[in-house]
């Protein structure tokens, strides 16, 4: 009578195990399965955000105050400012806007407040001097992180992509608004 409520109070477990092993014995002989395809895609996914979570997190740490991370816009030509940079890395946040990707940085790196514009961007060519929504995002979102106003400053196109060369690294998410390319300088991490 014992015996048999054991296995009564077992049962569902058992069941449950054998039903996750047959999972997996059944993506592993059909990956091409619409379950298996799925469940794999979403492994690959994580491992892979995982990966540039880490690679972005070691280039913020190897950062020095004062060295300066590039963040660019869908249409920069990344990979070739990347290999010249100071690491030669180039970190993609593919789904991210520029805001977004800006303010998560700053949540592990804050912004240099020993200098007078920490937070550079893209002149517009049509509109030298203009302000615009990606600009003011982001502003916004650097005074968020920071507590404080941030300055900024602009910088001329062509000289742009002369000084994210001297940067440290490039990071570039999928931002589609023109000009939403930045420069951050690193500040003093306290704790």
């Amino acid at each position: 009578l014992v015996h048999g409520e054991i296995n009564r109070a077992l049962a569902p477990v058992f069941n449950e195990r054998l039903a996750r092993i047959g999972a997996e014995i059944w993506d592993h002989l059909w990956p091409w399965s619409r379950s298996g395809f799925q469940r794999q895609r979403a492994l690959q996914a994580a491992g892979v955000a995982l990966a540039l979570a880490a690679t972005l997190v070691w280039v913020l740490a190897a950062m020095g105050h004062g060295d300066e991370l590039v963040v660019v816009d869908r249409n920069f030509p990344a990979q070739s400012v990347a290999m010249e940079t100071q690491s030669g890395k180039l970190i993609t946040l593919g789904g991210m806007d520029a805001p977004t990707s800006i303010g998560g940085i700053l949540e592990l790196m804050p912004l240099d407040s020993f200098v007078d514009a920490p937070l550079a961007w893209m002149d517009p060519v049509d509109q030298p001097g203009a302000i615009l929504s990606v600009h003011a995002d982001v502003l916004a979102a650097c005074n968020k992180a920071e507590g404080r106003e941030v300055q900024h400053r602009v910088i001329e196109r062509h000289q742009f992509y002369a000084a994210a060369k001297k940067c440290f690294a490039v990071v570039q998410n999928s931002e589609n608004r023109p000009y939403g390319c930045f420069i951050l300088k690193k500040g003093v991490v306290f704790d």
